[in-house]
């Protein structure tokens, strides 16, 4: 069931915003190392992004890029696993957080 926050989310980020959900908390400099995650890349880093990206988070990474070269202003990788996922993301609510920042911001800005 929507509740009538999640509609309300959708009719403001819609196009604007691209969420990427992961098994892991986002995109580190040297996964697995905790200390390395990467809260946020600015749009001109990203080849850097993919350079630090392993795995499939490359992918996500690529996907990123595409997006933001195609209109899309924001992208957030975020950790599939918390609660209501997309919702916080959107929010960026986990953005700042000294204890769960489960979600990296790539900007398009």
């Amino acid at each position: 069931m929507v509740t009538e926050q999640q509609r309300q989310l959708r009719r403001q980020y819609t196009r604007k915003n691209l969420v990427i959900l992961s098994n892991v908390r986002g995109l580190y400099r040297h996964f697995p190392d905790e200390a390395s995650f990467v809260g946020q890349v600015q749009a001109g880093q990203i080849d850097d992004a993919m350079h630090w990206a392993q795995g499939r988070m490359k992918r996500k990474v690529l996907g990123a890029k595409t997006a933001l070269e195609s209109g899309v202003r924001r992208v957030v990788i975020g950790d599939g696993r918390v609660v209501d996922p997309v919702s916080r993301a959107l929010t960026g609510k986990a953005r700042y957080s000294h204890h769960d920042r489960s979600h990296a911001h790539i900007d398009g800005n």
